[in-house]
């Protein structure tokens, strides 16, 4: 009976309000992409409450656009034309949606045949403010992606899964109630036209405005690994999340301090050799670029140590690359906000104070490891 009434209620709600999904993908391109998440959008179940997909084009070319309007016209979905750049087509997309919940997919995904299902089961027992499903990479792999694929960077996709509050959650799968939406101002840009931690801001004014991020781990989206495969790819993605990274504390004076990262000391010890250079001081010169080739091989064996019955060590080459930029990223971009954050990091969950903290440690061996070589190399001198 109790089950009746609550299904009663849901139906009358349903009819009494705009209660649905909007499903919100901004695209940029990517036609052969478009037609995979339409394909799959086609085929999933149904749920009893209203339906919608729009796709927000915010490409600048016309025979691309012309050839999207068609495929939505093919799979009867809702076309809509927006300035360039993602976070101005997610918005767009929430402004012309007819639903109370929007949920946001990437246009590099495709849809779990029971994603709607999930999500409306949980709005019926919840009415959440907003929701994070669960996202699973899928497709042929490269040699960068299986280097990358097991980073801490890439937990936030499976997060709804544990058993921790949620902070933020990636907007490739992220259902939000329109009326907090637009509360607290929709998406907002980071670093148009790609963006970077623009999800994280969001999520982060949602949490800070009093709400909660529920957790939907069977509401399933598959990303595709196509558009993570290429080595230029992922290093451009990570220096973006690095810029997104300042932005952050820039934003949210949310953060902690820690030693300087290995990026940070190899751009400040390039600095001083280029000053001492200048003044012909090669002994110091040749410490500083040993110090730079130990302290890295140092880190690097420090965290094979630790690591290596869990990864394998091309995956930690890769980590240290990619974090490289990541580093570079977000220090350039605080240089040029006149911050400099050199020390800094905002944080975002418990997990992430413990690696960063972990990271230190081994970073701190390894500075001392370096120091102790150096010494003894120069004392031999």
């Amino acid at each position: 009976m109790t089950f009746f009434n609550t299904w009663l209620s849901h139906i009358l709600n349903t009819i009494m309000s705009n209660r649905g999904i909007s499903v919100i993908v901004p695209i940029y391109n990517r036609l052969i992409y478009c037609e995979r998440l339409l394909k799959s959008y086609n085929v999933v179940n149904k749920p009893t409450i209203p339906i919608e997909l729009i796709l927000a084009d915010n490409s600048d070319n016309e025979q691309i656009s012309d050839s999207l309007k068609m495929i939505t016209e093919k799979y009867n979905v809702k076309y809509i034309h927006a300035e360039k750049g993602v976070v101005r087509a997610r918005n767009e997309g929430s402004r012309n949606a007819k639903y109370d919940y929007l949920l946001f997919v990437d246009s590099d995904c495709t849809l779990n045949e029971n994603l709607l299902i999930e999500y409306e089961q949980l709005i019926l027992e919840k009415e959440p403010a907003c929701a994070a499903g669960k996202t699973v990479f899928k497709g042929k792999e490269s040699i960068w992606w299986k280097g990358i694929k097991d980073m801490v960077y890439f937990y936030p996709f499976r997060w709804c899964e544990w058993d921790i509050n949620i902070t933020w959650a990636p907007s490739c799968n992220l259902l939000i109630r329109s009326d907090v939406f637009n509360a607290v101002g929709g998406f907002q840009t980071v670093l148009t036209p790609k963006e970077a931690s623009e999800d994280v801001d969001l999520c982060q004014r949602i949490v800070n405005s009093g709400y909660e991020i529920s957790k939907c781990p069977k509401g399933i989206v598959y990303h595709s690994t196509e558009t993570w495969n290429r080595l230029t790819s992922i290093l451009s993605r990570f220096f973006r999340f690095g810029i997104g990274q300042t932005e952050m504390i820039i934003r949210h004076k949310e953060y902690i301090n820690a030693l300087p990262s290995m990026t940070n000391m190899f751009w400040l010890l390039i600095l001083f050799i280029l000053v001492f250079s200048c003044f012909g001081n090669w002994t110091i010169v040749l410490a500083m670029l040993l110090f730079i080739v130990v302290s890295h091989v140092s880190f690097l064996s420090v965290q094979f140590i630790r690591y290596h019955k869990s990864t394998t060590l091309w995956s930690l080459v890769m980590h240290m690359v990619v974090e490289f930029f990541y580093d570079t990223g977000k220090l350039l971009h605080s240089i040029n906000k006149k911050h400099f954050f050199f020390l800094r990091n905002h944080v975002y969950s418990d997990e992430m104070v413990m690696g960063l903290w972990r990271k230190n440690v081994d970073e701190y061996i390894s500075y001392i490891i370096s120091l102790i070589i150096i010494t003894i190399l120069l004392c031999l001198k």
